[in-house]
């Protein structure tokens, strides 16, 4: 939107959007800022301790985890938010690795799952044959004689054992090369 200013010139109001905020959207602000503290706070032990903290937050961090009344424990995160908004650059940083972990977590959750979804398939009699087929593609370096072995013997025996096996060696041979969804594949040539 466009403004007059008093000498007749024409000025941009865009700017004045960026730089004075009202006071709801500094209260958005604010919130999401606490949250943020409020998840630091939430983290586990060895999460804490990767994380690019300076000495003063990772004090204050510290000092909420071990915080026990509810009352105290807000009042004491309401006070790193109050930190964390002194330090903004810092609590960028942090919100950018923080997002990179959650992000590599839910790949290797997401890895996970395919496995066990492919042990599911080869496990089954009827998709056992279209599992193999995909384990060539997806699994080139699995032993797939090993595999098919293992999975005829829960066929016939409803052997326990062999299912956990199946999974073992899906999981090796993952981590010599990446499994992926086919689902994705498709969605990537469209």
């Amino acid at each position: 939107m466009r403004r007059r200013k008093s000498d007749g010139a024409v000025e941009d109001e865009t700017n004045d959007f960026t730089q004075g905020r009202g006071r709801s959207a500094k209260k958005r602000a604010a919130h999401a800022v606490e949250e943020f503290a409020a998840q630091l706070v939430g983290l586990r032990e060895s999460e804490v301790t990767r994380l690019p903290l300076s000495d003063d937050l990772r004090r204050e961090v510290d000092l909420a985890r071990r915080t026990i009344g509810n009352s105290s424990r807000k009042r004491q995160i309401k006070y790193l938010a109050g930190l964390l908004r002194r330090y903004d650059e810092e609590r960028v940083a942090l919100e950018t690795f923080i997002a990179g972990q959650h992000a590599s977590q839910k790949g290797e959750r997401e890895a996970f799952h395919r496995l066990e979804q492919l042990r599911d398939q080869l496990c089954a009699a009827e998709t056992f044959e279209s599992a193999l087929v995909e384990l060539t593609r997806e699994l080139p370096d699995l032993d797939l004689k090993k595999v098919g072995e293992l999975a005829k013997t829960f066929h016939k025996l409803d052997d326990r054992k062999a299912f956990r096996e199946i999974f073992q060696l899906l999981r090796k041979a993952s981590e010599a090369g990446v499994v992926e969804d086919p689902e994705d594949d498709e969605d990537d040539d469209a």
